[in-house]
């Protein structure tokens, strides 16, 4: 019953959707524009993606559990976790490559497991 959205105004909101209509939680990004948002399996991380950053947090404490900021050389326009395994997660740019991250690790040379070229978008 949860509905997040990611924001050009810098926020990724969760949404009650049985609630009267205002975020229940707002996750800012110190006002670089949000381009994508997706929850782990388990809904215990939201991952979001602004320019060339991917910022992790952690919905138990609601505040930012990892902060990657070399994942990409161009905005980061696409982020998913995979459908059973919640520590993985896959992103997009429009540098044209797409990244597997287990965030399970805190430096972004452990968490990175894979990088494809798939061209410029």
């Amino acid at each position: 019953n949860a509905l997040y959205s990611a924001s050009s105004d810098g926020t990724v909101n969760i949404w009650d959707l049985r609630g009267p209509g205002t975020p229940i939680h707002t996750f800012k990004s110190g006002g670089k524009e949000f381009w994508c948002a997706d929850m782990s399996v388990d809904g215990t991380m939201l991952a979001a993606g602004f320019a060339h950053r991917l910022r992790v947090f952690d919905m138990r404490t609601r505040k930012v559990f990892r902060n990657y900021t070399d994942v990409h050389t161009d905005d980061l326009t696409q982020v998913h976790y995979h459908p059973t395994l919640p520590a993985i997660l896959v992103t997009g740019s429009e540098d044209g490559l797409m990244c597997v991250l287990n965030n399970e690790n805190p430096d972004i040379d452990d968490a990175l497991q894979a990088v494809l070229s798939v061209g410029s978008p």
